[in-house]
């Protein structure tokens, strides 16, 4: 009962799986070279992080697009939900290997939301024009309609 087997899933994305490039995937793996990046544990984050933790705020609109940034800048990150607010918020608690990466990342993420924000849907007038003269042949329409049925109504009490 003392002896157990470990199992090593291991996988590598390579044209040919040759001895060679299966020691290095193994070398890496042993190493802690290829860690898994991105969205982790909160515990996992605080054994990884070498000093203090911070965090933003946030909501559920915006989750998505922080995401999608977080990992094209490999900014390892955990998400913490505040059940105590309404509509609930999120705070995503991260730590970075690089600080460059890490200021690229917010300055992109701080564009994405600032753009969301700041944009604003404008009709073209020329779909305004179209809207109106719809809207007045429809009216028109109704209005002769109304009025045939009324000489109908007419004639027929006669």
């Amino acid at each position: 009962m003392g002896d157990f087997e470990k199992v090593i899933d291991v996988c590598v994305k390579a044209p040919k799986i040759t001895e060679e490039v299966l020691k290095t995937a193994l070398r890496d793996l042993m190493s802690g070279k290829k860690q898994k990046r991105g969205k982790i544990t909160f515990g996992e984050l605080a054994k990884r992080s070498t000093g203090k933790l911070e965090s933003i705020e946030i909501t559920d609109n915006n989750i998505k697009s922080f995401l999608s940034v977080a990992r094209k800048y490999d900014v390892d990150f955990a998400l913490k939900r505040d059940r105590s607010t309404d509509p609930p918020t999120y705070h995503c608690f991260f730590a970075s290997r690089d600080t460059e990466n890490f200021k690229r990342a917010f300055t992109e993420y701080a564009a994405v939301v600032k753009q969301k924000h700041s944009a604003v849907y404008t009709i073209p007038r020329k779909q305004i024009r179209e809207n109106a003269k719809r809207i007045s042949r429809e009216q028109n329409v109704k209005s002769k309609e109304k009025l045939r049925e009324k000489t109908k109504s007419q004639n027929q009490s006669r």
